[in-house]
């Protein structure tokens, strides 16, 4: 009895295993403790930045500083879910920290009663602790200055606009060097083409022990499709002077060959259904995402230095194991995952733990090259962990660099991408009744909104009802000047500014939420160094229940 409980306590997960279960089985163990040793910084304490946190706060992110210099007013009981009536003329920062924080005591939160202008404009060193900054209805100078400064020091930046119905998040970064994609396409790799079987004689031993005449039905049904397409491969070389089938007819034909000449009556088997199913993979040779060539591509990959990050010295290690022709011969290590397949029990085991030895042999080259580029740019071997190479090279068919556009180059006339702008404004849209600007009009006119609040001190609308038209009217000539000075050919959409204008920058609690919800979703995934983060700038546009991303 006292053993079976033994055994059955090796099996019972923690408290915390169990909370977190359903979100560590999407981005893993090592991504939940990425969330849980982040340290995140939000400038403001509105509802966008509020629903932003509230969205980290319940994954368990493990601390957070929110920099707020306002104290709870009437106007946030109404558009906030995060304080409250008992928090009135309290530092709104403390106040909203205390409601996060109930909503999850593992994680530490901090409140800073500050302006964040004034932080950024005395103290911007503050800001060089944090893996990521947040910054939720910040002034354009003060963010400006702030992403120059985290630029510099490759800490991301998420920036969070809303005006009324319309809302902006943009992430400035040089580089983010993701190791886990979760690409959605197969790019599994089982070596059945020749020019990978050649490289691979475990897998042709294997594959040769199979022999199709002598077999019954059961035995034949059992045999991995894996040796199936091997067999029907060799097959076809010896009939066609060893050309592997090209061309459509051939394709068809060679399809033809499992199902007929080896298959015979057994057909209707499932292993020689998934032979046929899976038949491009003995004539087709895997191709490398070109996301993963553009990293092997890369500059900073050829041109390793003493500060080089680990990425790019195992991408480096693995593109050098992939050129040497005695090694990866052109083709990335093999995995030592087998997807699942119709097959005897011994079968496949037996595929398995040659995949597996293969993929140690592969392994332990690539950790050869590692130690010898570490020796050439004067790094200690060891820099690089067995768990960091192990990861690297189990996700290697999805690493991705992401390069960044500057908030500075995007604002500056000369460098702003006029062809992109030009390009999404005049692409054909179906006609509708009523004309509808486009969502790069409202990227365009919350532009023209912070240039009206350099200029007044205030955002357009939030004056006198007796000023609203003039306003307008004045954010009309801002956006015709953003135009010209852009290269812009449009016109400018008056609806737009007078739309914004009637908003008065109110943050409409369900589109804070919204853009809340895409802000946290950013930082959880720059944290993790999984996915693909957002690509510079995405408009959520509330009136049309839409969204649309832009790089300019």
């Amino acid at each position: 009895r006292e053993s079976v409980a033994g055994a059955m306590s090796l099996f019972v997960r923690s408290e915390h295993e169990q909370k977190y279960d359903r979100q560590t089985r999407i981005w893993g163990a090592h991504g939940q403790e990425a969330i849980e040793t982040a340290h995140i910084c939000v400038l403001g304490a509105g509802p966008t930045a509020s629903e932003t946190l509230k969205n980290l706060v319940l994954p368990n992110v493990g601390e957070f500083t929110l920099v707020d210099e306002k104290v709870v007013a009437h106007r946030d009981l109404g558009n906030n879910f995060f304080v409250d009536q008992d928090g009135l003329g309290k530092p709104r920062a403390q106040v909203v920290a205390d409601l996060l924080l109930e909503m999850n005591d593992s994680v530490k939160g901090h409140a800073v009663q500050r302006s964040p202008k004034d932080v950024i404009e005395k103290d911007l060193a503050f800001f060089d602790k944090f893996t990521a900054v947040i910054a939720a209805q910040l002034d354009q100078p003060a963010t400006l200055k702030l992403a120059a400064y985290l630029w510099d020091k490759n800490i991301p930046l998420i920036t969070l606009n809303v005006n009324g119905l319309i809302g902006v998040a943009r992430l400035a970064v040089p580089e983010l060097e993701i190791v886990e994609t979760h690409y959605e396409n197969d790019r599994a790799d089982l070596r059945v083409h020749p020019k990978q079987l050649a490289l691979f004689p475990e897998l042709r031993a294997y594959c040769d022990q199979f022999d199709l005449k002598t077999m019954d039905t059961l035995e034949r049904s059992h045999v991995p499709y894996v040796a199936l397409l091997v067999i029907a491969m060799d097959k076809w070389l010896a009939e066609h002077n060893g050309q592997v089938p090209c061309t459509y007819d051939d394709k068809m034909k060679f399809k033809e060959s499992i199902s007929k000449t080896i298959a015979g009556e057994f057909v209707e088997q499932e292993n020689f259904s998934e032979a046929v199913k899976f038949a491009y993979r003995a004539y087709s040779l895997p191709e490398i995402a070109p996301e993963v060539e553009a990293v092997f591509a890369d500059p900073k990959c050829a041109n390793l230095r003493k500060d080089s990050s680990n990425f790019w010295l195992l991408a480096a290690a693995v593109k050098a194991f992939m050129d040497d022709p005695s090694q990866g011969a052109g083709f990335l290590p093999v995995l030592a995952d087998v997807p699942d397949m119709a097959s005897k029990t011994e079968h496949f085991l037996k595929l398995q733990s040659i995949f597996a030895a293969k993929a140690r042999e592969h392994r332990d080259l690539i950790r050869e090259h590692v130690e010898r580029l570490c020796k050439q740019v004067g790094k200690p071997g060891h820099s690089v962990s067995d768990r960091e190479l192990d990861y690297f090279v189990k996700n290697v068919r999805g690493i991705k660099a992401v390069h960044g556009r500057s908030l500075a180059d995007e604002y500056d006339a000369k460098t702003f991408d006029a062809d992109e702008a030009n390009e999404l404004l005049e692409e054909w849209e179906e006609p509708s009744e009523d004309l509808r600007p486009k969502d790069v009009h409202w990227y365009f006119a919350m532009r023209a909104a912070a240039e009206f609040k350099i200029q007044h001190g205030r955002a357009p609308g939030d004056c006198d009802k007796d000023k609203v038209d003039s306003d307008a009217a004045e954010l009309i000539k801002i956006q015709q000047r953003l135009f010209d000075d852009n290269r812009i050919r449009t016109k400018v959409i008056p609806e737009c500014l007078a739309e914004l204008t009637r908003y008065g920058e109110s943050e409409i609690h369900n589109v804070a939420a919204v853009v809340g919800g895409i802000g946290a979703q950013v930082a959880l995934k720059i944290i993790l160094r999984q996915f693909v983060p957002l690509d510079c700038t995405l408009v959520h546009n509330a009136i049309l229940g839409r969204q649309k991303m832009m790089r300019f």
